[in-house]
């Protein structure tokens, strides 16, 4: 069973770094924050995470999320 993983990061490097460690393999892309909810959604939608928050408190208090990467 693949783990949940959010990101605090709305940029290439954040891809970049789940692809070079392969972690999809592993892993969710389930959640995306960015302190711009609009960059948050954008990228949600181009990397094909599941949620995206627009606000550090609001991603910390999902239950459903196994690691954050904090960029």
């Amino acid at each position: 069973m693949k783990s949940n993983l959010a990101i605090l990061s709305s940029d290439q490097k954040s891809i970049n770094f789940i692809k070079d460690l392969n972690l999809e393999k592993y892993c969710n892309l389930y959640a995306n924050c960015s302190r711009n909810v609009e960059d948050a959604e954008r990228f949600c939608k181009e990397y094909n995470f599941l949620k995206y928050y627009g606000s550090y408190e609001e991603i910390l208090c999902d239950s459903k999320i196994d690691f954050i990467i904090n960029f």
